[in-house]
């Protein structure tokens, strides 16, 4: 699985159809610094584990289908420079 990728900096997959959840082994990526999923079909909640990852600095999830409430887990993630959550469900 991509998330294994422990030694993995950044993981761009934005503008293609990629729909479902985003995989909760994202927060195995331990020193992943940029996330971007934008312009997607994902859907569903946003993972908490994502708070897991704290040597993110950018998450880029607009323009998806995500649901619910933003995870209390993101305060975690004290390198966060950049966060874009715009043209979902939140």
């Amino acid at each position: 699985e991509t998330f294994y990728l422990t030694n993995l900096l950044s993981l761009d997959l934005s503008h293609n159809s990629f729909s479902g959840g985003i995989p909760k082994a994202i927060g195995k990526t331990t020193n992943l610094a940029e996330l971007k999923l934008f312009n997607n079909k994902f859907s569903s909640t946003l993972p908490a584990e994502i708070g897991g990852v704290t040597s993110l600095t950018t998450i880029q999830i607009a323009n998806n289908e995500i649901i619910g409430s933003i995870p209390w887990e993101i305060g975690n993630l004290k390198a966060l420079e950049e966060l874009d959550l715009s043209n979902n469900g939140l």
